[in-house]
This record gives C-alpha cells, structure tokens and sequence, in this order.
C-alpha cells in the first residue's frame, strides 16, 4: 500500500502568521533598543581623554547589538518566508492534484441526461 502524505495547511499557515509576529516583535526589540540608546550615544564626551578611550568599545558594543538583533530578526523572516513559499507550493500541489482527479473524473462520467 502507498504511504499517504497529508498537511494541514491551515495549520502550517497560522504558524508562520506566528512567526511572521516573531519578526515583527524581533524587529521593534532593535528599533526600541536604537531610540533608546540615541540620546546616550555622546556620554563618553567627544574629544577628551577619557571619550577617546572609552568611545571606540561603546560605538563597536553599540553597533554590534545593532547587528546581531537585525541578523536575528532576518533570520527569523527568512524562516517565516521559506516556510510560507513551501506551504504556497505544497497547496499549489494538492490543487494541481485535486483538478486533475476531477477532470479525469468527469471524462469517465457518462453525460447526464
């Protein structure tokens, strides 16, 4: 007997609504830690002793949480898109499938009189 393979698109489609809300939340965690983070941007001071030692660790720290939240978020959206384009495909399939039973279906029918 043939293994029958089956989805629940609507399922695997509120999944990535889900997920699609991850990103979201993903990417306001970055654009709230970057307004937050604005108005302390000068506190090292600018051109003393003390903002020129502490200034360069500060811009690379800040940047670098910048980065890895934006990477995050992008990785998550890059989940959410593969998983959408399969589930696109996958219901593009079972329609093909569906239309092609039902033409064959109706070709064997005798006309209704």
């Amino acid at each position: 007997m043939p293994e029958v393979f089956s989805a629940q698109t609507a399922r695997i489609r509120e999944a990535t609504n889900n997920i699609a809300q991850y990103v979201a939340a993903a990417q306001a965690i970055v654009d709230n830690f970057r307004t937050g983070i604005a108005p302390t941007r000068p506190w090292p001071g600018l051109d003393d002793a003390f903002a020129q030692q502490t200034r360069p660790g500060e811009i690379e720290e800040t940047d670098t949480a910048n980065r890895t939240g934006t990477s995050l978020a992008g990785a998550v959206a890059g989940v959410q898109r593969g998983v959408s384009m399969t589930l696109d495909a996958l219901v593009g399939t079972q329609t093909n499938a569906l239309d092609a039973i039902n033409e064959h279906a109706n070709r064997r029918r005798p006309p209704r009189i």
